[in-house]
């Protein structure tokens, strides 16, 4: 009758020290971004609420429902996180750029990549991104980002005028 117990306090406890260490990696990712990048910050904000949905090959850095954006003159850089009580389960960084050649170097600790798509006026307000293509090997990614500043959805227009589709409806 323990036994069943004790595997199941076992099994819970090596998925959560996995996920710990999975998520120190992640953390020091996003210390070595944000040391390289932090003089060029412009605006900086915790805690964006968004919705994402990934079509293609599932990769599960895309799935988040919250993030901490940082925006510079040429990039939006993107920690996206899901909360679980005080814990934030991490996911790997997105940089969302027109200038790629000026990223590269942080293409071993992120997603370095120009968005396909951007509507800083989406529907009830909100900023769609959309980047990456769908196939066996490749994820197409939708991030929807709520309750942003006219003055962040500014920057992420700057960002996005030199890609693929982007409209400003405002």
């Amino acid at each position: 009758m323990i036994a069943p117990i004790i595997g199941l306090v076992l099994f819970v406890l090596i998925v959560g020290g996995i996920t710990m260490l999975l998520n120190q990696a992640e953390k020091v990712k996003y210390e070595k971004i944000l040391t390289d990048v932090g003089d060029k910050i412009k605006i900086s904000h915790s805690g964006v609420r968004c919705s994402t949905f990934g079509s293609g090959a599932k990769n599960s850095n895309y799935i988040f429902n919250r993030c901490d954006l940082y925006l510079t003159d040429d990039a939006a850089i993107i920690f996206g996180y899901t909360p679980l009580g005080q814990f934030k389960l991490l996911r790997s960084p997105i940089i969302l750029t027109a200038s790629q050649a000026r990223y590269l170097r942080f293409s071993l600790l992120s997603t370095v990549i120009a968005p396909g798509k951007l509507n800083v006026n989406s529907f009830n307000n909100e900023v769609f991104i959309e980047f990456g293509e769908a196939g066996w090997r490749t994820t197409n990614v939708e991030i929807r980002m709520k309750e942003l500043s006219n003055e962040e959805k500014e920057l992420i227009a700057i960002i996005g005028k030199g890609v693929g589709s982007y409209r400003n409806l405002g």
